[in-house]
């Protein structure tokens, strides 16, 4: 069954929220909380999704894009790139509706001082961290990382 954008993008917006959280970002609770249908009933489009979030320090804030698009271009992807530079902001996440052009992807890959992650919407309509049959990942201590490489 073919979900309604608005549908889809609440799920993938609220797997973002959650995979910022586990990456140590604050999020609000609300956000976390929120309902389908509060969710839809303020929805207006796709570019106006577009997310900040920041850790301790505000200088460690990360974008969050959803270009409308079909596939990801690189002319959007420079966009985005600006976007960062002019806000100072050296992370982002961009979910692409369905497939990224191999020229993006270069262009991502050629950015200095700039970490730039791309998603398909359907790797995040479902958080498999959160399902029962997947373990807690937990990040190794420096103790731990060197007994790991050692063996």
């Amino acid at each position: 069954m073919e979900l309604d954008e608005p549908t889809r993008l609440f799920k993938v917006r609220r797997t973002v929220y959650q995979m910022l959280r586990d990456r140590g970002y604050f999020i609000q609770e609300e956000n976390l909380n929120e309902t389908l249908e509060t969710f839809k009933g303020k929805y207006e489009g796709r570019e106006k999704l577009l997310m900040i979030a920041s850790r301790e320090s505000q200088s460690d804030r990360i974008f969050i894009f959803f270009p409308d698009s079909e596939k990801l271009k690189v002319d959007e992807v420079q966009s985005f790139a600006k976007r960062m530079w002019d806000n100072g902001i050296p992370r982002a996440i961009i979910i692409a509706k369905k497939e990224t052009t191999n020229l993006a992807k270069q262009a991502i890959d050629q950015l200095e001082k700039l970490k730039i992650e791309i998603f398909e919407e359907n790797e995040l309509l479902v958080n498999i961290t959160e399902h029962e049959l997947v373990p807690r990942h937990i990040p190794l201590s420096e103790s731990e990382k060197r007994q790991v490489l050692l063996k």
